[in-house]
């Protein structure tokens, strides 16, 4: 029997738009992540940036990086952004990103694929720091 609405029934408004609001952080652009262009953290190098994107992007190291969080860091499905300046791990600091690659995070909050210490590749402490370096850089270009 077809649904027939009742002659009293009271029709349902659309819902209302969804609110966006403007980011304070506004995601760089791949200029802006080029290693040449990004800010250095205290205690590291320009050439751990360097080397830290090789790394992250499989080209160094035996890096696993791009795999989960994505070609242009910008994360995906089964990990997060890098670059949105938002640090679902630690505080952001060179020394909580370090941590974060070595113990890696067995637990996600909002996603379901853990991430294996040093993203599961062999990385040297010297390739950790690079890694670590570049990390932190490429989070921090928005102006966070």
């Amino acid at each position: 029997m077809p649904y027939v609405r009742a002659s009293n029934a009271k029709a349902i408004a659309a819902a209302p738009a969804p609110k966006v609001s403007a980011r304070a952080f506004a995601e760089p652009d791949a200029a802006q992540l080029s290693p040449a262009a990004l800010p250095v953290p205290t205690g590291a190098t320009k050439e751990q940036i360097v080397l830290g994107e090789r790394i992250f992007h499989g080209k160094a190291a035996g890096g696993t990086c791009s795999g989960c969080h994505g070609s242009d860091a910008r994360g995906g499905a089964q990990a997060p952004s890098l670059v949105s300046g938002h640090f679902f791990m630690g505080d952001g600091s060179l020394k909580a990103i370090t941590t974060t690659i070595v113990e890696g995070v067995p637990r996600p909050h909002d996603y379901e694929v853990p991430m294996p210490p040093k993203g599961g590749a062999s990385l040297s402490d010297a390739d950790v720091a690079a890694v670590a370096a570049y990390v932190w850089a490429i989070g921090h270009v928005g102006g966070k």
